[in-house]
């Protein structure tokens, strides 16, 4: 009899803690913060707010608020330091939160309606152009603006002629003040060759992009002769201390909105139609180290 009812005690010790836990993260939180960078500066809130707030409060079950960021630097930093559990982001901003802190994780990403899931930069030369990215260092490269993700901050991050890292000042380089203006110069022979972007899915299929634009343009035969690695779609990240249960919960909400809400899916995602797919941190290692390039000191590079 002793036996049995320390057996009793053991099993009761061993599940009781559960219930409690597993109920009380929705008590702890409080409230879920949602935060969402505003179309345009200028705009006074957000569209769909009151719609995308009960979306999210019916599938954690809780309370939830939206917090509207101005601008990206301003998401990344609310929820590095915890301000938000839940932010939509861009791939840059999202290594710019992970970079802050390693403290957030992303759980899905949007795709593209013809199935992209990121961008690549290419380096494109013209036809007689030179034919390696080696011997395209004796010759002219257009090269994007600051603000230019494929035309300019990926090359400076990951291009490599000859195992030199470039530093943006080299002689070959011509700086272009658009994207616009690169392919301009192409289309002209003022350059050789220029970097550009090409969409990607996930099993590396060229879907569009700056070739296709140089074609449409009437510059055939243009070729690539370098491709980086690919910069996924940005995420919907949380912050990693986010109990599995509201992950999961999370994760279900979003990758089956756009087949069973599709007028919330256009209000959470006004950029990628296809639907949202879950992603891990390794997807986006690529940005994580194209911001850790960019952010560097120039005394270091």
């Amino acid at each position: 009899m002793a036996i049995g009812r320390l057996s009793l005690i053991l099993v009761l010790a061993t599940f009781a803690p559960l219930a409690p836990a597993s109920a009380g993260w929705r008590e702890d939180l409080g409230v879920f913060r949602v935060g969402i960078v505003l179309p345009a500066a200028s705009a006074p809130e957000l569209e769909g707010a009151e719609r995308i707030r009960a979306g999210f409060a019916n599938a954690l079950e809780m309370p939830v608020e939206l917090f509207a960021a101005r601008d990206y630097a301003v998401l990344a930093d609310a929820q590095a330091s915890g301000r938000i559990q839940y932010a939509i982001h861009t791939a840059t901003s999202y290594a710019s939160a992970w970079l802050l802190c390693s403290c957030v994780e992303p759980l899905v990403a949007p795709v593209g309606e013809d199935g992209s899931t990121g961008i690549r930069s290419v380096l494109i030369a013209r036809p007689e152009g030179p034919p390696t990215p080696e011997a395209a260092v004796s010759s002219k490269v257009a090269i994007g603006p600051a603000d230019s993700v494929a035309g300019r901050l990926i090359p400076l991050a990951e291009f490599r002629p000859g195992g030199t890292e470039l530093s943006g000042e080299e002689s070959f380089l011509a700086p272009a003040s658009s994207d616009t203006e690169a392919e301009a110069s192409l289309e002209s022979g003022a350059v050789a060759a220029m970097f550009g972007f090409t969409r990607s899915n996930a099993e590396g299929t060229v879907l569009g992009g700056t070739p296709e634009r140089l074609s449409t343009a009437g510059l055939h035969g243009a070729k690539v002769i370098w491709t980086s690695n690919l910069l996924r779609n940005g995420p919907h990240a949380v912050r990693s201390n986010l109990p599995t249960e509201a992950k999961t919960a999370l994760k279900s909400f979003l990758t089956g909105m756009r087949a069973s809400d599709p007028e919330l899916y256009e209000l959470i995602e006004r950029r990628f139609s296809g639907g949202f797919v879950e992603v891990h941190q390794d997807d986006y290692a690529s940005a994580v180290d194209l911001v850790r390039r960019a952010s560097r000191p120039s005394d270091e590079e």
